[in-house]
């Protein structure tokens, strides 16, 4: 066994002297995200369960506007009973955990925050081991109570566990517009933003699996600034989407075929593609994406070459997510599910508008009044998803590329006052679900409760 230094960990008072009414504990998995620098930025990210620290941030920056006492722990299950250390009437712990890696503060009120996508938890049949942590329900029921980012998610996990269950997603508080957009983004406005992403680089999709080394290597002599692909252009319309590429659940080949079926008629639409992986900096961009969300096995992969499609797995900064989302007219969204999908609701929160599908946690925000609805169609989990997330019997949502090269045409159709509402009801659905509002309501609750000595 491997001592650790518990000691390092919290030590605020140990009882003595005046107390403090409330002090809430954080922990996750990763370490929050510093997202000032690139190199603090690209600690984690890509891997497994990195979104929980981003979860993470956004309760650390609603818990700063409330002027709530609050510490990051990295080891909670180190500490016997935080009450010995903690100078503060009541100690609320916030976990930000799959219910795998799920972790408790002895001693404090724990709340488990998890993102669910799927209809229901696993069920005791598809549980791969007799590990005791592999049990979803099990491990959620250790926890006091439960907050799940969208109420699809949270109705799932009401299903399988019996501790309180509550829609409480992350707050979205910093990088919002002043006001939504008058208009899409016009050529000026373009090249400002791009400008200041001239750190950032580029390559085009290149997908040719018989030859794709060949192909990698072309584009990867291709690779480019995105005012030199914009140069080339004239008044480019941009199209974007952030996702982890070994994600399966971001269904990016419906994304890409429709988009390159639109793009033959719209000779200015341009797709940038930022992918999340650790595997970043190496030329693989398009090995990945091939390999991690195109690649089936049993089937012929087509050919996806193109020059209106840029990917890059460069990290940015936040400020710099937000000029790549001042630069785009449109966020696309694909998803066969999503837990809360906060890439989706930070464009929102510049004033773009999507163009998305309305399953799963996107039910709760995205709509024909704040965005061009993407049609799915549900089936059961094939055996590449049945494989990744242990699941079968349930189902996910399907985007046809037909579908989106239409929603695509219906976007690009948008009248200028079309595109203004669409963009100030997207900023007002952010402003309203995942404001400062909604969490403070929630905490303020649950601290009202046991301050009059309740627990569940």
């Amino acid at each position: 066994m491997r001592k650790i230094d518990n000691s390092r960990l919290f030590w605020g008072g140990g009882g003595e002297g005046d107390k403090v009414p409330l002090r809430i504990f954080l922990s996750a998995p990763a370490k929050p995200v510093n997202e000032t620098d690139r190199a603090s930025a690209s600690q984690g990210l890509g891997r497994s369960d990195y979104s929980y620290a981003f979860a993470m941030r956004g309760f650390m920056a609603a818990l700063d506007e409330m002027e709530v006492d609050y510490t990051v722990v990295e080891r909670p299950e180190a500490v016997a009973d935080i009450r010995d250390r903690s100078d503060a009437e009541i100690n609320i712990h916030l976990g930000f955990y799959p219910p795998e890696l799920i972790r408790v503060l002895k001693g404090a009120y724990n709340i488990n925050c998890f993102a669910w996508e799927f209809d229901r938890l696993r069920s005791r049949d598809e549980i791969p081991s007799d590990h005791a942590f592999a049990d979803q329900a099990e491990m959620l029921s250790i926890a006091d109570e439960i907050w799940v980012p969208s109420e699809h998610g949270a109705a799932a996990v009401r299903e399988g566990v019996a501790k309180p269950v509550h829609r409480t997603p992350s707050p979205v508080l910093s990088n919002l517009v002043k006001r939504a957009r008058d208009h899409a983004p016009n050529a000026r406005d373009v090249d400002r933003a791009s400008r200041a992403l001239g750190a950032v680089n580029w390559v085009p999709l290149a997908i040719l699996p018989r030859v794709k080394e060949t192909v990698e290597q072309a584009a990867h002599a291709r690779t480019r600034t995105l005012q030199a692909i914009l140069s080339e252009l004239e008044s480019p319309t941009l199209y974007v989407s952030v996702l982890n590429v070994h994600d399966y659940r971001k269904q990016a080949e419906p994304m890409i075929a429709g988009f390159l079926r639109f793009a033959e008629t719209n000779p200015r639409a341009v797709l940038l593609l930022k992918l999340s992986t650790p595997f970043r900096g190496r030329g693989l961009a398009n090995r990945i994406l091939l390999e991690d969300q195109i690649a089936h096995a049993g089937r012929m992969i087509p050919p996806m070459v193109s020059e209106r499609i840029w990917l890059t797995d460069d990290v940015l900064t936040r400020e710099e997510m937000s000029h790549l989302y001042d630069a785009a007219s449109f966020y696309l969204c694909t998803s066969y599910a999503e837990g809360q999908n906060l890439p989706l609701i930070e464009a929102m929160a510049r004033g773009v508008v999507p163009v998305s599908v309305d399953h799963t946690a996107m039910r709760d925000y995205i709509s024909d009044n704040d965005a061009v609805v993407v049609p799915s169609h549900r089936r059961p989990l094939d055996l590449r998803m049945s494989h990744r997330y242990r699941m079968v019997g349930t189902a996910m949502n399907v985007v046809e590329p037909s579908d989106l090269a239409h929603a695509l045409a219906t976007a690009q159709a948008l009248s200028p006052e079309a595109y203004a509402h669409k963009s100030a009801a997207a900023l007002a659905e952010v402003q309203n679900q995942f404001g400062l509002a909604p969490f403070a309501d929630r905490l303020n609750a649950v601290v009202e409760r046991l301050a009059a000595g309740g627990q569940a």
